[in-house]
């Protein structure tokens, strides 16, 4: 059972993958225009990222929100996958990271157990100031540009 369980982690880590490169490098890649070098150069940059500066949110989304054994994390995993696979066929823009807190917390409501607040909370204040303040500096950017 352990080794199923095992390849089940594998395939839906796979699977959640291959999503991040169809919906999250696609917001990043649209910027590229068709240069393949350009987005060959993305793709090294956001391997290079995800290498540095995603331990924290790994720890927080996959350890830190809810409890999850294997089944529940393959569950998690690939009902998130899944979604946004859907959500790229009908060209609807997705958030990967909302998918797979959303199967997190439905994992977590079948099971009967409760997320973690505090971590959930910080997730919610990061959807909300990420984009307002995304925002906000594009807007001041441009302004500071437009005008040299």
């Amino acid at each position: 059972m352990e080794l199923t369980q095992k390849w089940l982690a594998f395939i839906a880590s796979s699977y959640a993958s291959f999503n991040l490169g169809a919906n999250e490098l696609a917001n990043v890649i649209g910027l590229a225009d068709g240069n393949a070098a350009l987005r060959s150069l993305f793709a090294i940059v956001l391997t290079t990222g995800a290498l540095t500066f995603s331990y924290e949110v790994i720890m927080t989304v996959g350890k830190d929100l809810a409890p999850l054994g294997p089944t529940s994390g393959f569950s998690a995993q690939m009902g998130a996958a899944i979604a946004v696979t859907l959500a790229n066929t009908f060209r609807i823009p997705v958030s990967s990271g909302q998918a797979i807190v959303g199967a997190i917390s439905g994992v977590s409501l079948y099971k009967g157990e409760r997320i973690n607040k505090r971590a959930f909370k910080g997730i919610l204040r990061g959807w909300i100031t990420a984009p307002t303040s995304a925002g906000i500096l594009a807007f001041l950017l441009l302004k500071l540009f437009s005008t040299l």
